[in-house]
């Protein structure tokens, strides 16, 4: 096991990016301070590949949402469309706090527009992803978002392209088990 000086030595050389993406997680369990910006240097800096950078905003999204919100709203239209599709997952994922947080309202409606503005070829790797987070946010205002949203997290599988669902199951047994009234 590595200490945290060897971690961050081997997120900042990007030597191995499978080592890289395992020493972020490492730093990210030990709650160590310099996480956030390391994932925050690898995305504005988009350092690795898209799976590091994907990798990087998950972290940084558990660490600090709202500088990954902010983020995903300065950098939406550069990111790889992987880092897209970590993105948006990311964003279906908090449907049940979407009006709770302006940074997330904001953020959705800008995705909203970004996507509805690509053509469906530049969107193909990210299909599914785009499709789950359609039909959890598109063509809703803010009042239908808050009524459907309990419904969508009652049965996610309902809800979700069967490959998305498989990914998160873990996610949504756990929001089953959390009272949400």
């Amino acid at each position: 096991m590595m200490n945290e000086s060897q971690l961050i030595e081997t997120v900042q050389s990007l030597e191995d990016y499978r080592a890289t993406a395992d020493a972020l997680t490492e730093l990210w369990e030990h709650k160590s301070k310099i996480c956030e910006q390391l994932t925050l240097d690898i995305l504005v800096e988009k350092r690795g590949d898209p799976q590091l950078q994907a990798t990087a905003f998950n972290i940084l999204y558990s660490v600090h949402k709202n500088q990954a919100l902010s983020f995903a709203k300065t950098h939406l239209a550069q990111v790889h469309p992987y880092l897209l599709g970590t993105i948006i997952e990311q964003l279906a994922e908090d449907v049940a706090i979407v009006n709770e947080n302006h940074n997330l309202r904001e953020i959705v409606s800008k995705v909203r527009n970004f996507l509805d503005e690509k053509e469906s070829s530049e969107l193909e790797l990210i299909k599914e992803s785009v499709e789950w987070f359609k039909e959890t946010f598109v063509g809703q205002n803010d009042d239908a978002m808050r009524n459907t949203q309990v419904q969508k997290i009652r049965n996610p599988k309902a809800t979700l392209p069967e490959s998305v669902y498989n990914r998160f199951i873990p996610v949504f047994r756990l929001q089953k088990t959390v009272s949400l009234f």
